[in-house]
């Protein structure tokens, strides 16, 4: 079976947890993901999960689907680069701190398994949303690949074929999946957002935050670039946009005894929550992912999330002006979100799935 190579990031030098260790972490975040699913859906994940831990330093993971369900490989690596990006972080001292200078007691453990359960959810996410499928449609359906979807990419995009997606955009058909893995897996880690306080919030957005610069870093690594997954500012921008509607979520607008429109009303809910949210769990979600950052050494990721004010603004001008609205956001993580969202609506239509 062929294993997509992840390329070692070169100013970390991991040591400490044995393979045994790492492969102990894997299974119970397994365990842990299938829980997670299992307690928000109703039902079991729905085919069998074969979990392969490879013996292997560098950062990459991958889902493959078989006769009996789906292989999912992940290199013992993972954990240790994970492990290695919390204990540095947490030794700097700026991770997590309050305004008033505070700093709750975290335990690197937590962190790293919830880390290690979302990293596991995107790739179970791949087979829940059909993404087999999807990378298998071609016009020449007579041709069956092997079928996979990995943490990080060498190998060109899928053989997706859509009468809704131009030529033009269908490089961007595979970092559209990619998202929907993310959100989709935001959404199991996340929730609601009603039994957990901000700090809880700040700990799993910043254990998801720290997979997606880490999967950033070795995809450069390894390509050059992006070359099959969307960009860590767009990623972080919807992870910020699904915990700024966490209220939305839980208050769910419904009849509206006031009279107002719905779009109105979701307006002025969408300024009220800009208001009295973002000190309290987005700006300080917003530092953490830039301390990470710079942990990592990743300059540019800490740069393009350096305009706190542009995110908020941007999430609020998505939240009322929805994706048509893209040249008017400031950020390029939203941009490219909303470029990357108009192109899924097509595919959500045509595949049938809900808008």
């Amino acid at each position: 079976i062929y294993l997509i190579f992840m390329a070692v990031l070169n100013d970390m030098t991991i040591t400490g947890l044995s393979y045994r260790t790492c492969k102990r972490r894997l299974m119970e975040a397994c365990d842990g993901a299938l829980a997670q699913i299992k307690d928000m859906v109703g039902k079991p994940f729905p085919v069998s999960v074969d979990l392969v831990v490879a013996n292997d330093r560098t950062f990459w993971a991958e889902i493959v689907q078989t006769r009996e369900g789906v292989r999912l490989s992940i290199a013992h690596g993972v954990v240790l680069q994970l492990d290695h990006l919390w204990q540095a972080g947490l030794d700097r001292g700026y991770l997590f701190t309050e305004t008033d200078g505070r700093r709750p007691t975290m335990q690197k453990d937590d962190i790293l398994r919830t880390s290690l359960i979302w990293l596991i959810l995107h790739e179970l996410c791949h087979y829940e949303m059909d993404h087999f499928r999807v990378a298998g449609q071609r016009g020449d359906r007579a041709r069956h690949e092997i079928r996979r979807f990995g943490l990080v990419c060498r190998t060109p995009a899928p053989n997706a074929y859509f009468n809704t997606v131009t030529d033009t955009d269908h490089s961007l058909v595979r970092p559209c999946l990619e998202l929907q893995a993310d959100h989709e897996a935001i959404d199991y880690v996340l929730g609601d957002g009603e039994n957990h306080d901000p700090a809880e919030l700040r700990l799993r957005a910043a254990a998801i935050f720290g997979v997606m610069v880490l999967i950033d870093r070795a995809d450069c690594r390894v390509a050059g670039g992006h070359c099959s997954h969307p960009s860590t500012t767009a990623r972080v921008f919807q992870l910020l946009g699904h915990l700024i509607q966490l209220p939305l979520i839980r208050r769910r607008i419904g009849a509206n005894p006031d009279g107002l429109s719905a779009t109105t009303q979701q307006g002025a809910l969408a300024h009220e929550i800009c208001q009295t949210y973002r000190t309290e769990t987005i700006l300080h979600v917003l530092f953490d992912a830039i301390e990470i950052a710079s942990v990592t050494g990743a300059k540019k990721i800490a740069a393009d999330l350096s305009d706190p004010a542009g995110f908020i603004a941007d999430i609020g001008t998505a939240m009322t002006k929805g994706v048509s609205a893209e040249a008017q956001y400031r950020t390029d993580g939203a941009r490219e979100w909303a470029t990357l969202a108009l192109v899924n609506e097509r595919i959500r239509v045509e595949l049938g799935w809900s808008v």
